[in-house]
């Protein structure tokens, strides 16, 4: 009884606004992660082809003798986006910087901010969004309550406040 007496009627945020967040948050966690390449701290010199090959072919090579040094950049991304999303939307009450500047909010079914495994399966959501191509976070248009794939896992909703 009480259970039901709590949950709320959310409607989901605005699919521009989703955009919007989601570009400013995208954009930090870029200048993040590209930080230790810029100050040398993780070396690019492997990506880079001798003075004498052509570009293409010293990926193609280097795809087929260390394919593990072309997917360390994405693997580094990845890593800071979702450390990035689960620290803010935990210890922030549900709201990443995008999201604050977007008047969003990420809550549970009754408007309050998530708990950890509520951001954890979050991540996971945003996982496997990147996994498919976007095809998880583009579920916005489709889906009859503007909901995410890491919306739907974290059972989670991305409101106005």
């Amino acid at each position: 009884m009480i259970e039901s007496a709590r949950r709320l009627q959310l409607e989901g945020a605005r699919t521009w606004r989703r955009a919007i967040a989601t570009g400013v948050d995208a954009l930090a966690c870029a200048t993040i992660a590209i930080a230790p390449y810029a100050s040398g701290v993780i070396s690019i010199d492997l990506l880079l082809p001798p003075p004498d090959r052509f570009w293409p072919d010293h990926l193609l090579e280097l795809v087929a003798t260390n394919p593990g040094a072309l997917l360390l950049p994405p693997v580094w991304f990845v890593s800071v986006l979702c450390l990035w999303h689960f620290c803010w939307l935990y210890f922030d009450a549900g709201r990443t910087p995008g999201l604050r500047l977007g008047g969003l909010r990420v809550v549970d079914r009754y408007g309050d901010p998530l708990g950890w495994a509520g951001c954890a399966a979050r991540v996971l959501g945003h996982l496997l969004s990147a996994l498919t191509l976007g095809l998880g976070w583009l579920w916005v248009l489709v889906g009859a309550d503007r909901r995410s794939w890491p919306d739907l896992i974290s059972r989670s909703y991305v409101v106005r406040y």
